[in-house]
Formats: structure tokens, sequence, C-alpha cells
């Protein structure tokens, strides 16, 4: 049914997985639409997108170019280091106001990138508009699960589509 499951389990912990979409290609500037849920929000279980990045690796967490995460809380954008090797940290760009998730539940989440401008809706609400010019050329786009306090965590992602933002004017949602 072209539905992603991603789990995430502690050993060792924290946990970390992400599934880089080959299929897609690579992009600059886009709109990315994608259903997320996670069974079991309310704790630290973080499902989210991936973009912009270059510098993929399965031993750094943060090694991203930019994600979009849901929290317990919130929605945040951080920026990650975008190396294949290496450590180093991610920076928090920008978090939504706080938003209440409920486990069991799909979010519709829209990405939308052009140039240095980075906006974040979910549900139709636009919750994060920020420029950010760290990381400014094309990458591969994907999803991830951050797992910190629980044995096993699972989240599903369907409905992924993505496109140029060129063709982005005024948009209506029903």
């Amino acid at each position: 049914n072209g539905q992603l499951t991603l789990r995430a389990g502690l050993n060792p912990a924290p946990c970390f997985l992400n599934s880089r979409f080959d299929f897609a290609g690579t992009w600059q500037n886009f709109v990315l639409e994608v259903d997320i849920q996670s069974l079991d929000i309310t704790v630290d279980e973080k499902p989210g997108i991936l973009y912009r990045t270059t510098g993929w690796q399965s031993t750094n967490d943060n090694a991203f170019g930019y994600m979009v995460q849901m929290t317990s809380s919130n929605l945040q954008l951080l920026r990650g280091t975008n190396v294949s090797s290496g450590g180093g940290a991610a920076t928090l760009v920008q978090a939504s106001s706080a938003i209440t998730f409920t486990s069991n539940t799909y979010y519709h989440m829209m990405i939308v990138v052009s140039g240095n401008t980075h906006q974040v809706y979910l549900n139709n609400i636009l919750y994060i508009n920020v420029t950010d010019a760290t990381w400014t050329g094309a990458g591969y786009v994907g999803c991830r699960l951050y797992n910190n306090t629980i044995p096993r965590v699972t989240a599903f992602f369907d409905n992924f589509g993505i496109m140029s933002s060129a063709f982005v004017g005024t948009r209506q949602h029903a």
C-alpha cells in the first residue's frame, strides 16, 4: 500500500532510524507532503522528515541537512551537520507554539522550501516560517524516527509526495 513503517528499539539508547528516499531523487526547492502517525507521540518518540541532506551516516544522529520533527508538545525545525562522517550537534532553527498531539492519529505535514525560506504546515496550519541559509544546495529527502524512553516505538509514513516549489502559488485547502 506504499506505507513505510519505522520501528526503533532502545539497544543502545537513544536509538534513531533514518530512511533515505532514493526513489525521489535530490531536491533543493520543493513542496513535500506526507501523512505521519505515531503510536505513542506522548513520550520521547519523535517522527520526522529529513531534507537537503547530502551527508548520510548511521552512527551520528545529527548528520542531516534539515529535519522537521514532531515532539510530544510541538514541531521543531533543526539543522544538522550534513556530513558523511564524524560527530557534531544539531541546532534548533525554530520551534512551533505548543501542539497537543494524540497517539494513533495521522497528521498531514507539508514542508515548503524555496531558497532560504522554510515553512512547515501541520493539518494545513502554518506552524514554522523561518529563513536559514546554511544548507542551500539540493539533497535527499527521507524520514526518521527517534526513541529515547520506551523499549520500542513505531511510526507510519504514508501518502508521500514531492514537487517543485516553483509551482506553488496561493494554496487553498478544503
